[in-house]
């Protein structure tokens, strides 16, 4: 899960440590949100997304249903 976050985070050098400060959480909550143990808030993804300049849905990993 979250192939695309973790890319941006390792393009960008942030640990799970970093992602977690960052969020308000612990490294381990960060770890249990990637392998989908838990889900990340929509608020969550947002801030990431505004972290990486990209989209949510680029972070999300959605595809689109359109041909």
């Amino acid at each position: 899960m979250f192939e695309n976050l973790r890319a941006e985070m390792k393009r960008n050098n942030k640990t799970n440590n970093d992602v977690g400060k960052i969020l308000g959480i612990s490294s381990n909550a960060v770890s249990f949100k990637l392998t989908g143990k838990t889900p990340f808030t929509l608020h969550e993804i947002w801030k990431l997304a505004d972290l990486f300049k990209c989209s949510m849905d680029y972070l999300a990993g959605r595809k689109s249903d359109i041909n």
